[in-house]
C-alpha cells in the first residue's frame, strides 16, 4: 500500500495512465481511456449453458440436445455503465437436431443501428449487414453459426456428442463473435 510517500519510486496508487478517470489499479483496462471495467455472464472463467429443443414451443421429444451451446460475456463499460463493446465467448457441445439448425442472439432493446460492427461469426445462408446485424429485423440480432452442422463439420442429419447410437464424438467447437 504505497500512499506516495515511503518509496519514491514506486508507481502512486492514483496513477490512471489513459486519463479515463479511474485509478490503474481499479481499471480493468488500464491501457483504454473509453473504458473502465468489465461485467462477465455467468461469471469471468466459466460457461453457461443455452439448451434446445427444436420442436419448442410445439410438443416434442424434450431431450433439449437439438443445439446445446456453452456462452460466457466479457462487456466492457465506461463510468457512466454504458456498454461500448461485447466478447462472446461460445462453445457449441452438441447437435440432437436432423435438419440444418443455426443459433443467433437477439439484443432486445437495441436495434441494428447501435451497432456499429459484429466480428467472427461466418454465416453462408443468413443475410446480414455491413455492421453483422442480421438484415430485416427491428432488434440487433446476431447470427453466431447458420449451420450448425457445418461448424462441427458434419452432414446436416447427423447427431454430435449426444450419446445415442451412430453419434459423432466430437470436442466442442470454440466461435467468439465481438460487437461494438
Amino acid at each position: 500500500n504505497n500512499d506516495g510517500s515511503g518509496c519514491v519510486r514506486a508507481e502512486s496508487p492514483f496513477q490512471d495512465e489513459d486519463g479515463g478517470g479511474i485509478p490503474n489499479g481499479n481499471d480493468d483496462y488500464p491501457n483504454d481511456g473509453v473504458v473502465a471495467y468489465a461485467t462477465f455472464t455467468p461469471d469471468q472463467i466459466s460457461y453457461g449453458t443455452y439448451a434446445f429443443e427444436d420442436f419448442w414451443p410445439a410438443k416434442g421429444d424434450y431431450d433439449f440436445n437439438d443445439l446445446v451451446m456453452g456462452y460466457n460475456y466479457e462487456a466492457a463499460r465506461d463510468t457512466n455503465n454504458q456498454t461500448h463493446w461485447v466478447i462472446m465467448n461460445f462453445k457449441l457441445r452438441a447437435l440432437g437436431a436432423g435438419f440444418k439448425t443455426g443459433f443467433g442472439i437477439q439484443l432486445d432493446n437495441i436495434t441494428p443501428d447501435q451497432i456499429s460492427s459484429v466480428t467472427g461469426p461466418t454465416t453462408t445462408i443468413t443475410s446480414v449487414a455491413a455492421n453483422g446485424c442480421e438484415n430485416g429485423q427491428t432488434q440487433a440480432v446476431i447470427m453466431v453459426t447458420d449451420n450448425a452442422h457445418g461448424t462441427f463439420g458434419v452432414p446436416v442429419g447427423n447427431f454430435v456428442n449426444t450419446g445415442m447410437d451412430g453419434t459423432a464424438t466430437k470436442p466442442p467447437v470454440d466461435i467468439q463473435v465481438r460487437i461494438d
